[in-house]
């Protein structure tokens, strides 16, 4: 900002340092310490003002995982069910993963049923082979037709999908108090051939 104003004779009086802060995909990891993150970023802000003889500007963050991640799950049906030569399993899912959002080590859970008897180790797999999940604990018996629910989706599963190898995207309801409502309709092949010219 010094810099701007030295090149363009311009001060800029926002600060907006973007987003990206991270959130706890399993139990147990670090949340993100928000009045910490405060304290060092006004620390800091006050730093460079002070040494660049810089009017202090005002400070914006975009916290938008943070808001919207938990407010998303994703249900994924088995498609199959293998075991690897450890034992753990490959559970392959009728879904897939955001090709441009991170790859994170989500909270991954049997919805459709209480699971009974033992667990073991497994990775999910989506239908386009990428990994959505790896080391969970999981039911043994997880089997195709199984509904997974997958945690922590909201900031990026929809917004960032896409129809990479001509795959449709889900619908997204919401919940809230028993009350189901429809606010993305799934899509279908007709969408994806559409705006087919040929």
């Amino acid at each position: 900002m010094a810099d701007v104003r030295t090149a363009h004779g311009v001060v800029l009086t926002e600060l907006n340092i973007g987003g990206g802060h991270a959130i706890a995909y399993r139990t147990g990891e670090p949340e993100l310490d928000v009045a910490a993150l405060a304290d060092f970023l006004e620390d800091a802000l006050d730093a460079a003002c002070a040494a660049n003889r810089f009017p202090r500007p005002r400070l914006v963050v975009e916290p938008g995982r943070a808001i919207s991640g938990r407010a998303g799950v994703t249900l994924h049906r088995v498609q199959s069910v293998s075991t690897r030569t450890d034992g753990s399993g490959v559970i392959t899912v009728d879904g897939s993963h955001p090709h441009s959002a991170p790859i994170a080590n989500y909270t991954v859970a049997l919805a459709n049923r209480h699971p009974i008897g033992p667990t073991r180790r497994a990775t999910i797999i989506g239908r386009d082979g990428t990994p959505i999940a790896d080391d969970l604990e999981l039911p043994e018996d997880v089997h195709p037709g199984d509904l997974l629910a997958t945690a922590c989706t909201g900031a990026y599963h929809h917004s960032t999908a896409s129809n990479f190898t001509m795959t449709t995207r889900p619908p997204v309801i919401a919940v809230c108090e028993r009350r189901v409502r429809p606010l993305i309709r799934r899509e279908t092949t007709a969408d994806l051939l559409l705006r087919d010219c040929g």
